[in-house]
């Protein structure tokens, strides 16, 4: 019996210094911003909802790992945001976005959000049916401190909370991940240098794997995800400025769709985007996936679709120059069809490249 209660107590006494350890470091400053701490900036789907509850900050970036290389300092001096921080999760649906979004919405700080917008977002059943892993931490998005028990008395966050002084100790102190200014870059960690071949052998890679479920890639699919969950982002913040662009892909992306047999689901799916958002003002959208100066230089990406910073940094000063900028639904369709024409002249490169 004596045993028994030694056990009960000891755990009992673990339990509270696990949770004490977890609401003090709190590594995904879900109660507060550190300022004792290096915070590292690498668990996207955790640490956004801390950050956009508990930072100071006048404007977002929301998207997928397309937006992840994007600089602060580079959307301030350039897009004249004040005080930007990035909320991107790489491989985000549209379900994840409009949920950290909101979040950030409702801290009442939110002026102007630079928006990545992929096609594949819109992909799957994901509204009626989620997507997500069972174990997505939606507690930590929510305003409810009942279920923080989920936070508090759990071991990956307390192995979560040794990170910023592990990192410290086996990391330079200039490290990208705990940088705030590039917060969330992959630069770094992927390929530092892009070639042609990386690109390349992606694509042939690609197409060796197993083909997508063409119903979660059907143009039906996507609008009624788009509708669902992005399109009240606009209606119901009216008095926020949305800058939406279409990441430039390199050619080979729109090659492997077309071989998936969803490109024209892809391409309908975006003029139905610009139909839907012409009329609200505070949309402006930027469609560079025409952009063949980047589009076909194969050296620019680490593999068919993710491009190197410095074209972060191009994107900004196109939509400072207001280039690129949809303006009719006839742009739209002459954008596609440009695409397409693309398509049918380009010839994907031998993988034994010189």
């Amino acid at each position: 019996m004596n045993l028994i209660k030694s056990f009960m107590l000891t755990s009992i006494f673990c339990l509270i210094i696990v949770a004490l350890t977890n609401f003090f470091i709190d590594p995904f400053q879900h109660y507060r911003k550190s300022n004792w701490y290096s915070i590292v900036y690498t668990n996207e789907l955790y640490l956004n909802p801390g950050i956009a509850k508990n930072f100071n900050y006048d404007s977002i970036v929301l998207g997928t790992s397309m937006t992840e290389n994007f600089v602060l300092s580079d959307i301030n001096e350039t897009l004249s945001f004040q005080k930007p921080i990035k909320l991107c999760i790489a491989g985000a649906k549209i379900k994840a976005i409009n949920t950290i979004a909101n979040v950030a919405f409702d801290s009442g700080q939110v002026k102007n959000v630079l928006y990545g917008l992929d096609v594949f977002q819109f992909a799957g059943k994901i509204q009626s049916e989620s997507n997500e892993a069972a174990s997505y931490p939606y507690y930590l998005y929510d305003n409810n401190f009942l279920n923080d028990y989920q936070y508090l008395f759990n071991i990956d966050i307390l192995m979560e909370s040794a990170r910023p002084f592990i990192f410290k100790y086996t990391k330079p102190a200039n490290h990208p991940a705990v940088n705030f200014n590039e917060m969330y870059s992959n630069q770094h960690y992927r390929v530092k240098n892009p070639s042609e071949r990386h690109a390349i052998s992606d694509y042939y890679n690609r197409a060796l794997a197993q083909k997508p479920v063409l119903e979660d890639y059907a143009y039906m699919t996507f609008v009624e995800n788009f509708e669902l969950s992005f399109l009240p982002l606009i209606k119901n913040n009216p008095n926020i400025d949305f800058y939406i662009f279409y990441p430039p892909y390199s050619i080979l992306q729109f090659v492997d769709i077309q071989n998936e047999t969803w490109l024209n689901d892809a391409l309908e799916f975006k003029a139905y985007i610009y139909k839907q958002l012409k009329k609200y003002k505070n949309v402006k959208m930027y469609d560079f996936q025409i952009a063949t100066q980047l589009t076909h230089d194969l050296k620019r990406y680490r593999d068919i679709s993710h491009y190197h910073k410095d074209i972060n940094r191009w994107i900004l000063e196109q939509i400072k120059g207001n280039n690129y900028r949809l303006i009719s639904a006839e742009q739209v369709q002459g954008n596609n069809k440009q695409i397409e024409k693309e398509l049918e002249e380009y010839t994907v490169p031998r993988l034994d490249l010189d």
